[in-house]
């Protein structure tokens, strides 16, 4: 019900002398049941009596409605207002202190376009587009970037896109002070990533760690699981990104905005997700999992390390965060 009240204004069709309009219930109806299979139009269409043409526009009809409506106000970043309170509970949920989320970038198959097929196969041989995104610890998405081809590095879609601009300008009234460093507020990502005074990452595997460092390693990398999750989540709720489609690029990454913008709605009216068919996800997830090259010193900003001091020092502080769940 909510959904058919956003979207009709919008897709809501008159009666005319000639035939009765499809319902706005019956639009949605087809389109989520569109983004939610990987069957094809022609199976859709048959099963609701409509023609495959009419399945298409009106699913991305509705996908555009969603993108429209709805954007703004569901996959929003922290507001100053309640960034000292999601913190807090960052911490409880995660143990991570002074986090608002976690970073990360999920490829999704695509036909490219002929003549830019090279800018679109991914390190692994396949074609792809990118979906950059801040995830909090309640599985919503707090950023998305989504489009930019599969050749990218995630680095680069990062420094490209709105974001390093985003976090900067996130300021904590009463943030975390260790040793005389202010801790602001920070994304938790992995070494594809910058180290940032915004963005924090693991030391480097294979080093010599001291406990602390350990511990931080630990916690940042737990804490982690929640964007790898989300991504589990969403693609186990809206099948038809798990699929190649052939659609143009442009369509793709409307589809791609809904789809997140519709996961936040079912999170927030914590409508659950079929166990099976997210364990299946997730393990296709971890089989499609990329290993990026690491994201060297050179281009890091110099307090990004001195944050990350800071925080080893806070761990050092309070061992019983680096306790291993075994």
């Amino acid at each position: 019900r909510y959904l058919v009240d956003v979207c009709r204004p919008t897709m809501e069709r008159g009666t005319t002398n000639m035939r009765t309009p499809i319902s706005v219930e019956k639009r949605v109806a087809i389109a989520l049941y569109e983004l939610c299979s990987t069957a094809e139009d022609r199976t859709i269409g048959h099963l609701f009596g409509v023609g495959r043409a009419t399945v298409n526009i009106m699913y991305r009809e509705f996908c555009g409605t969603i993108v429209a409506k709805l954007e703004e106000s569901t996959v929003a970043m922290v507001r100053q207002s309640e960034l000292y309170n999601h913190m807090l509970e960052f911490e409880a949920v995660c143990g991570f202190p002074s986090a608002i989320g976690a970073l990360d970038g999920c490829h999704l198959a695509v036909s490219p376009p002929k003549d830019q097929d090279c800018d679109y196969r991914n390190y692994k041989g396949w074609y792809s587009i990118i979906l950059l995104a801040i995830v909090d610890h309640r599985y919503t998405f707090r950023y998305v970037n989504v489009g930019s081809p599969g050749k990218c590095h995630d680095a680069h879609v990062y420094r490209n896109s709105r974001l390093p601009a985003l976090l900067s300008s996130l300021r904590a009234e009463t943030p975390l002070v260790v040793n005389g460093t202010a801790v602001p507020p920070i994304v938790l990502c992995d070494q594809a990533f910058p180290l940032t005074p915004n963005l924090m990452k693991p030391f480097p595997h294979g080093t010599q760690l001291s406990v602390p460092q350990g511990d931080y390693n630990y916690c940042l990398s737990k804490s982690r699981r929640i964007v790898e999750n989300a991504f589990g989540r969403l693609k186990a709720r809206f099948r038809i990104i798990m699929k190649r489609t052939e659609t143009r690029i442009e369509n793709v990454n409307s589809v791609v905005r809904a789809c997140c913008i519709l996961h936040n709605v079912c999170e927030r009216f914590n409508d659950p997700v079929d166990p099976q068919r997210l364990k299946d996800t997730m393990k296709d997830i971890e089989e499609m999992r990329f290993n990026q090259p690491v994201c060297t010193t050179e281009a890091e900003e110099d307090s990004g390390p001195s944050v990350r001091a800071a925080l080893v020092n806070y761990f050092a502080a309070h061992p019983e965060l680096g306790l291993r769940d075994d």
